[in-house]
């Protein structure tokens, strides 16, 4: 009963997104193949409104580069006066099988409410009438499976949800609810259903479910159509979410793990005047659409056609690959997508340590210019457009780097690249975490850490107050500066690198001797033996003897002991430091290498 009305709860939150499966967009069943429906062309009357307006299903293939016009009819003529009469383009949807496309249809007849599906087995030339119910149905098919389309009614003789695997000729009820999900997965039952702050998961209809919250990072709380709304990627778990936020701003963001972490791989502002970008991911994985409509004002006759551009990307929103833009006058048949806006004349740029700064000039006047993409290599490295004519490229390895611009113009087309520029970083880094620990009175040991560098380092040069104390490299990653006399004393490492490179100096640590020499004498009679270690005992040779502490290469103490013959049998091979003590509490440091 619990596990019942967790389920109702859930169906309840669901039912909030009102026909969120509703598109105007589908993949096919081919990669680089997708639908879209809507308005081709219109022509105006006397008094202002439409003579003639014309709705077509457009199949865009070779990844938007082709468009084809595979289906049109007028809105007004043809069923309007006669409502269902004839195949509409509202909703479209596909299945695997090539050639398939499904589309759904709402219209109102005898004061009600009607849904009719429509069925095409010619890449959407020919329909054929599956059924019609009185209500507002939804339909959605299994973009993974041949044949199967799901049908969800809440009114009506025919209430619940059915599946049908004959391509909408006969459907099975499959639960007396009707299922309000958004995407199909990989498999029959499988879904996805997105709500104001999280993802809904199935593999069996929601008869068993997971629920992963998502960051407003990702997902505005504005729920309106279908945005926002959740697509499945190309490969299993793989889920992108568009959605709107405050400001016009349309963002993308990708999951390769079934939406419990998300990032961006596309962001957009753009306002009222132009047309929101519609968002298709392709079957292959990686592969995803952005489409924009514009809307182009004719004259003879007076009126409007479209112009459809498409944006293609690739490596999950890395690159974009090109753009294609179709102007579909009324007479349009297939020809070439082309752009024939300006280029970049000139793209310039200047290294500052481990930073690249571009800038560029454009030919075309500013007002045709919505902003700029920055690519280095064939990787767009900008997120969103730039609207400035600089780009700062910061925290770089050391490499070569080639650069080019791409501008973006308000009619959606893209010009050739830029120039492009070569730029080399050559840094090395600089130690950051130096520390210093005074083993004895008069001894400081320095300890630091190898710099996260790409090139490797070929030793380290010790300072002490600005003066030298190694004139070989210092080959591992701590120095002992033994015998020091009373004083202050300020310590810095600088690294040499094996491209040539010397780093700025390290920062700095102080310490300050209060016991000098003269004062030790006594302790520096002090001997350990043998020394080399190759035996499993070290002795320990010091009148008015008292303690040893034992130290590693690095620093960390590994035991203390009161007597004079240590055992070293456990001790791997390396450097120790033996800090021994006397009765008065004077210490000596003595190093000790142990050999195996």
């Amino acid at each position: 009963m619990k596990k019942t009305l967790l389920f109702l709860t859930i169906l309840i939150v669901l039912s909030s997104i009102s026909h969120a499966q509703d598109r105007y967009i589908t993949r096919g069943a081919e990669p680089g193949e997708f639908y879209y429906t809507g308005d081709w062309y219109g022509i105006y009357g006397p008094m202002g409104s439409y003579d003639t307006l014309r709705t077509a299903i457009y199949r865009f293939t070779e990844n938007g580069k082709k468009l084809t016009i595979q289906y049109d009819v007028d809105y007004f003529i043809d069923g309007y006066t006669e409502p269902g009469s004839v195949m509409q383009p509202q909703y479209i949807l596909a299945d695997a099988t090539p050639g398939i496309l499904y589309n759904y249809r709402r219209y109102s007849k005898n004061n009600y409410t009607h849904t009719q599906l429509w069925t095409s087995f010619d890449y959407g030339e020919n329909w054929m009438l599956r059924e019609e119910n009185m209500g507002s149905a939804d339909y959605l098919s299994a973009s993974n499976v041949e044949g199967l389309i799901y049908r969800a009614l809440s009114i009506g003789a025919n209430v619940g949800t059915y599946c049908s695997y004959d391509y909408a000729e006969t459907f099975t009820l499959i639960d007396n609810r009707k299922l309000n999900v958004n995407e199909s997965g990989f498999s029959g039952c499988e879904f996805f259903t997105l709500s104001v702050s999280g993802l809904y998961h199935t593999y069996d209809c929601f008869q068993n479910y997971t629920y992963i919250s998502i960051s407003s990072e990702f997902i505005s709380g504005h729920v309106s159509g279908v945005d926002p709304d959740v697509f499945r990627g190309g490969l299993p778990g793989e889920v992108y979410i568009t959605s709107r936020f405050p400001g016009d701003i349309h963002r993308v963001s990708f999951s390769a793990d079934t939406g419990r972490t998300f990032r961006h791989v596309y962001i957009h502002q753009y306002n009222h005047n132009a047309s929101r970008p519609i968002f298709m991911s392709d079957r292959e994985p990686g592969v995803f659409y952005i489409l924009r409509l514009l809307r182009m004002e004719d004259l003879n006759p007076r009126g409007y056609h479209r112009k459809l551009c498409v944006e293609y990307y690739r490596d999950y929103g890395e690159t974009l690959v090109d753009v294609y833009c179709h102007d579909v006058h009324k007479n349009y048949e297939y020809q070439e997508a082309v752009c024939d806006s300006e280029d970049i004349t000139y793209l310039e740029s200047n290294v500052n340590d481990n930073s690249v700064q571009l800038q560029w000039s454009n030919s075309a006047d500013d007002e045709l210019i919505r902003g700029y993409y920055v690519f280095r290599g064939n990787v767009r490295i900008t997120s969103q457009l730039l609207t400035n004519t600089t780009y700062l490229d910061e925290n770089l390895p050391n490499g070569e780097y080639e650069y080019y611009v791409v501008t973006y113009y308000q009619n959606g087309c893209l010009p050739d690249t830029s120039n492009y520029v070569m730029a080399t970083v050559l840094t090395c880094r600089a130690v950051n975490d130096l520390a210093s620990e005074k083993l004895t009175e008069n001894s400081v040991l320095l300890i630091w850490s190898t710099p996260e560098e790409d090139v490797g380092v070929e030793g380290y040069s010790v300072y002490r107050n600005d003066t030298l104390l190694t004139e070989e490299f210092v080959l591992d990653t701590s120095y002992l500066d033994e015998n020091l006399l009373v004083g202050d004393y300020v310590y810095y490492v600088v690294a040499h690198y094996t491209n040539g490179c010397l780093s700025d100096s390290s920062n700095h640590v102080w310490e300050t001797v209060y016991l000098g020499v003269n004062e030790m004498e006594m302790l520096e009679r002090v001997n350990v033996y043998p020394n080399p270690v190759f035996t499993t005992t070290v002795t320990i040779d010091a009148n008015n003897f008292s303690k040893v502490e034992i130290y590693n290469f690095v620093g960390q103490l590994m035991g203390v002991k009161s007597t004079k013959t240590i055992d070293v049998s456990s001790y791997n091979a390396g450097i120790y430091f033996f800090k021994i003590f006397d009765n008065n509490n004077n210490t000596v440091i003595k190093r000790i290498v142990v050999l195996r």
